[in-house]
């Protein structure tokens, strides 16, 4: 870990991963963002704000199969990204005998970054 901002760039993520994905609307999306501020604040010594962690978003896909877990930014995240799960898709549809096609152009970062677990999930199993 470069330093200190990224590993609480990493736990952010972390945390937004198992609780705030999941969370519905803005009211709830915004009282678990102040909470996290509260936490970086009192516990970390930390002043930041919400546009610090909200969007962030680490994997370890861009380095292919046993690459480093890292913070994936810009276009950096959207060329290799989408090249990977395209290329998972395909894979997938192939192997299972999908006939339909892909059109992955309106995925989110993180629905994209949710469908690389599941595939890594279903290489493991296969």
């Amino acid at each position: 870990m470069a330093d200190s901002k990224s590993l609480l760039r990493l736990w952010t993520h972390e945390c937004s991963k198992v609780f705030r994905d999941r969370l519905i609307d803005e009211i709830d999306r915004n009282w678990y963002d102040h909470k996290i501020i509260e936490v970086l604040e009192n516990d970390f010594g930390k002043a930041w704000t919400a546009d610090m962690f909200v969007d962030v978003v680490w994997g370890d896909f861009l380095q292919g199969p046993g690459g480093s877990y890292v913070e994936v930014t810009g276009m950096q995240f959207t060329a290799t990204l989408f090249l990977y799960i395209w290329l998972q898709l395909t894979i997938y549809m192939a192997v299972n005998d999908f006939t339909y096609g892909l059109n992955l152009y309106g995925c989110n970062r993180r629905l994209t970054c949710n469908s690389q677990r599941i595939f890594s999930f279903i290489d493991l199993c296969n």
